[in-house]
């Protein structure tokens, strides 16, 4: 109905290969002059987008990022006080510079987000960049918003609540702890780890994606705390001359706040 109504929108169908999969589809067919990403529960604000594009237009930026309104919480009783800050931006971002300086200013701030929906980019850059989603993976928007950000030398931020979040019981964010998240978390941390030992970013930036790659980690140690017992045994099975197993081993993965 909505491309019937509108010549704009195009309707894809394809098989079901998870949200990177539908995001890395749309990008490969997308024909406009900016990709943004809005998941399926979600919503943006009124006037949003001409908002967005003025912004690029005005700037000449590749990336504009902006900030989210209050969390809509499907169920009243699971609103989550943690998750609120979280998605908080409570310092003052502004001008048109790199990637690597917000990154750098909004980590050290308590206030960058791992999220492409907070991500309005130019698609002649996307492309040149070559960046695409991770296919298979939780947390897949932790290291495409990183590589966004390290990346790009024109970026903007705008602050106003363009995008909102709708928190529901069993989605993505909120699902119960498994190896699957646990494995996805610690690839996560090992793809800070290739930044850090791999590429030349000084040491400032090099120092953020560290504390980056510390957040990941105690997601990772809160996972494997709350994990059914058969998930522990298989993350104790790494051997400890394989990465996987020397980080179970070093960041001590297998303990609980009991031991």
């Amino acid at each position: 109905r909505c491309s019937q109504a509108d010549g704009r929108i195009r309707v894809i169908h394809k098989e079901n290969g998870g949200l990177s999969s539908a995001r890395n589809a749309g990008l490969e067919l997308a024909r406009g002059t900016y990709i943004c990403f809005v998941d399926s529960d979600d919503l943006l604000m009124p006037g949003a987008l001409k908002k967005l594009w003025q912004a690029g237009e005005d700037s000449g930026a590749d990336i504009i990022t902006y900030e989210t309104a209050p969390l809509l919480f499907e169920q009243p009783s699971h609103r989550d006080a943690k998750t609120e800050e979280y998605y908080e931006v409570k310092g003052s971002y502004s001008g048109l510079r790199t990637g690597r300086s917000y990154f750098c200013d909004m980590m050290e701030g308590n206030d960058f987000v791992e999220s492409a929906c907070l991500l309005f980019i130019k698609s002649k850059w996307l492309r040149k960049e070559q960046l695409l989603f991770a296919k298979g993976r939780y947390y897949e928007d932790a290291v495409f918003a990183l590589q966004c950000y390290l990346r790009c030398e024109k970026m903007l931020h705008i602050q106003e609540q363009l995008y909102c979040y709708r928190i529901r019981a069993n989605s993505t964010m909120t699902s119960s702890a498994d190896y699957k998240r646990a494995m996805d978390r610690m690839w996560v941390m090992k793809e800070c780890l290739k930044v850090i030992y791999t590429q030349d970013m000084g040491q400032r930036v090099k120092g953020n994606i560290a504390k980056f790659a510390c957040m990941a980690m105690w997601n990772l140690k809160l996972i494997c705390q709350q994990m059914p017992s058969e998930d522990r045994t298989k993350l104790a099975a790494f051997p400890l001359n394989s990465l996987d197993g020397l980080l179970v081993q070093s960041l001590e993965l297998l303990r609980t706040p009991s031991d």
